[in-house]
């Protein structure tokens, strides 16, 4: 899930990568359900490995804004404890 704000960004301003790091099923002796949640923290940290290994200065500063770049890990997704809406609000509203 990415964060995209249609309106005109600021100078500095903030890209959100995030995804859940826990997992749930109900039937979990049968469906571990962590194939739900691997596919999306293995492209996360191959990303992160990526992002390592390249020079960000010309992709993340275009016209003297800089970007700011957060990959985010979330536990507790599945039980709402921390969930991607209140998080997704906080960062609209910039508190």
């Amino acid at each position: 899930n990415t964060i995209s704000i249609k309106k005109t960004r600021p100078a500095r301003s903030v890209i959100v990568l995030y995804t859940k790091f826990d997992f749930y099923s109900v039937f979990q002796p049968t469906h571990a359900g962590a194939q739900s949640t691997a596919f999306s923290v293995v492209t996360l940290l191959g990303l992160a490995w990526l992002l390592g290994r390249i020079d960000l200065s010309r992709l993340l500063v275009t016209n003297d804004n800089n970007k700011d770049l957060v990959l985010l890990f979330m536990n507790g997704q599945n039980w709402n404890y921390y969930g991607t809406y209140e998080l997704s609000q906080m960062i609209l509203e910039k508190r």
